[in-house]
């Protein structure tokens, strides 16, 4: 053994309990209940209060308690022991002979690890208390094939009145299958170890004296995810309403952005530094996504040591794995990506939004190509899946990528301001509507496209039926049925079925029915079985008002038939809601009632108000 003054003495001191920690009874509890345990490992990223945990539960316990700080010099294996050794000694000033005797033979004989942990073994078996040793920050020696050697023998065969606890922002590399299977070792992870919101106000007004609303902490939860690090360090912050300023990654600037490059991001190789950079720009990710993005055959590996590393990150459910990012760790990279390295930050987006577009992901694709910048291409891609996002019901989704762009882009395509006035119109914002459909005309015009300004007319009318102007509806509706002269079915069956409700809306429930009925040959002919469903729901009412009832009842069958097979939910929406009407007017009040709610649901699903209104109403 080395004198003693080459120990360094805080290393295996037992740290205070500081006023300001917070006792978190879940997990102390959870300590005491598994100390009987070889192992409790205390496993997950740095700044979620393991070692504040750990002095906690020190103190708390009536077992002698060993505490070891772990750092970079102790991956040496003599060194290693050395602090072991010292620390048990805090407890037991006698133990150890057998140890120190076999590390001075080890120095001499070149070493024999079999030899040193069966005499830490017989050395620890012969203290005659139970007793817990702690190795905080364990991660640092990792690297040291030796001392995690040693330390899998030492838990093999630990004799009962020892407990280990490590305390690691890794998964050690050690052999916790047999552990397990034996019942020996539990542990605690980084889901365990995040503050709850109940914990955050207790933490900020036993610190800071801050009395935070609950309301304001549930956001300071999930927003830092329960990282306590993040919240401590942003507390400052909290009166002025600042809770979304967690990361302030300006350069130097931030205590966060420092703790996050300080702490965590430079003390990894260059490799990883690399991939977590590139990859932080994907939500989530997968090794598949991620050697497509990076051109590499390495990923997997490459998460897998990340997930070990416990470098904030979590991994998702599913058949291949998907991991993501803490949100907050991931604007750090991101930042740093795009400040160090702007046109690669660019690329690297553009890229990921041509592989996410091959694989199908088409609002991932959309998103990557607005934040590199690439407007051009976001209007394309928007272009391809508008209309199925539309009849989606999806109606936030599209007008969120719509608006993203710059207004040169929206105008320079009309089809956008075409989507966008749709949009606006099932949400009732008329006004708005018509000035979009205004700007789509003046595009399609531009451009000479007749058959544009045909879709936009049909439309507009729509938009101006639900305004009332019931008769400029029918002469545009009627103009675009003459342009057409039989051409674009797909066109001329939204003029026909739009023409049918205004004629109903006035009365006239023959030529309703008539129309509607063109309209419906017209959308068979095209296959567009969405529209189909609509205009047969459409049929239901005006057979109902012409009283054919059995035909009435036919068609909304079928109708909502296809709408919740498909989940079409602002379609469903009016079908239900039609349904519940005709229930209640035959006394089925429980049916109709039943009905009705889904009806009310399933349009605030949709964002749908006009239905909900309608919903409400019929309730």
């Amino acid at each position: 053994m080395p004198e003693t003054s080459t120990v360094m003495i805080t290393k295996v001191l037992l740290p205070r309990k500081q006023p300001a920690l917070l006792h978190r009874q879940r997990l102390v509890d959870f300590i005491h209940e598994h100390i009987v345990r070889k192992l409790i490992l205390v496993s997950a990223s740095a700044g979620y209060g393991k070692t504040s945990l750990l002095v906690d539960f020190a103190h708390d316990t009536d077992l002698p308690v060993c505490w070891y700080s772990v750092d970079e010099a102790d991956r040496d294996l003599r060194v290693f022991l050395e602090y072991l050794i010292a620390s048990i000694r805090q407890q037991f000033p006698d133990f150890g002979r057998r140890t120190e005797s076999a590390l001075t033979t080890m120095a001499k004989a070149n070493g024999q690890l079999k030899t040193l942990v069966s005499a830490l073994v017989n050395d620890i078996h012969d203290i005659p208390d139970y007793f817990v040793v702690i190795i905080d920050d364990y991660h640092f020696v990792d690297e040291s094939q030796e001392v995690n050697t040693l330390v899998d023998d030492l838990l093999r065969y630990l004799p009962e009145n020892c407990h280990l606890i490590i305390s690691s922002r890794t998964l050690p590399p050690l052999t916790f299958s047999r552990l397990i299977a034996r019942q020996e070792s539990v542990g605690l992870g980084t889901a365990d170890l995040r503050f709850t919101a109940a914990e955050i106000q207790t933490l900020l007004k036993q610190a800071h004296n801050l009395d935070v609303p609950a309301e304001q902490a549930e956001e300071l939860a999930r927003e830092s995810e329960g990282w306590i690090t993040a919240i401590l360090l942003t507390t400052h912050t909290i009166w002025q309403g600042l809770v979304r300023s967690m990361v302030q990654a300006r350069g130097a600037g931030g205590q966060m952005y420092d703790y996050l490059a300080d702490n965590v991001f430079e003390r990894q190789s260059p490799e990883i530094q690399r991939f977590l950079r590139d990859s932080s720009i994907l939500k989530e990710m997968s090794p598949t996504l991620c050697d497509a993005l990076l051109d590499s055959r390495h990923s997997l590996e490459m998460l897998r040591l990340i997930e070990k590393r416990n470098l904030f990150i979590s991994r998702l459910e599913g058949d291949e794995p998907w991991y993501r990012y803490h949100h907050l760790f991931q604007r750090f990279l991101q930042e740093k990506l795009r400040l160090e390295e702007p046109e690669k930050f660019n690329a690297l987006h553009c890229r990921a939004a041509e592989v996410l577009q091959r694989m199908g992901n088409h609002e991932e694709a959309i998103r990557h190509y607005v934040e590199a910048g690439a407007y051009a291409e976001a209007a394309r891609a928007i272009q391809q899946v508008a209309e199925a996002t539309f009849k989606a019901g999806r109606w936030d989704t599209l007008a969120g990528w719509i608006d993203s762009l710059p207004d040169e882009i929206v105008r320079s395509n009309p089809e956008l301001p075409w989507f966008r006035a749709r949009v606006y119109t099932e949400v009732g914002q008329l006004s708005r509507a018509l000035a979009s459909f205004d700007l789509a005309r003046t595009g399609f015009q531009r451009r000479g496209d007749k058959v544009g300004v045909s879709r936009v007319l049909v439309r507009r009318a729509i938009a101006l039926r639900f305004a009332g102007r019931v008769e400029e509806a029918i002469k545009d509706c009627q103009a675009v049925v003459s342009d057409l002269d039989g051409h674009h079915p797909s066109i001329a069956a939204i003029a026909h079925r739009n023409l049918g409700i205004c004629y109903g809306m006035q009365g006239d429930h023959h030529k309703c029915a008539a129309e509607l009925e063109k309209a419906l040959q017209l959308y068979e002919q095209c296959g567009d079985d969405y529209d189909v469903a609509l205009i047969r729901h459409d049929l239901s009412v005006v057979h109902w008002r012409l009283g054919h009832l059995a035909r009435a009842d036919l068609e909304l069958e079928r109708a909502i038939e296809y709408l919740r097979r498909e989940g079409k939910a602002a379609g469903l929406a009016s079908a239900l809601n039609n349904a519940g009407f005709r229930q209640h007017c035959r006394g089925r009040y429980s049916e109709a009632l039943e009905t009705l709610e889904e009806a009310l649901a399933t349009a605030r699903k949709a964002g749908y108000l006009r239905l909900e209104a309608h919903a409400l109403a019929s309730l």
